[in-house]
């Protein structure tokens, strides 16, 4: 099976953010953390937070935290 970038980008997001908690993360961390393109992370961050995987937070507290919702979700996915 192949993963397009969007996808493993939004993978790697998505378990980076997980496995965080409740920790702040900022695109530039994200996208150094991973080796990515910060311009394409952007779009990857956005369409998650548009579907409610991340929150995400504008201007200098910018952050994309995993919303409460989603936690319980996240996690039994990835542990199942």
């Amino acid at each position: 099976m192949h993963l397009t970038k969007f996808s493993d980008y939004a993978m790697r997001v998505l378990m980076l953010a997980a496995a965080r908690g409740d920790h702040r993360l900022t695109n530039e961390q994200t996208a150094a953390t991973f080796d990515v393109s910060q311009s394409h992370l952007k779009k990857v961050v956005l369409t998650l937070t548009r579907a409610g995987y991340l929150h995400g937070i504008r201007g200098a507290a910018a952050a994309t935290p995993l919303p409460a919702s989603r936690k319980t979700s996240i996690s039994a996915s990835f542990c199942g």
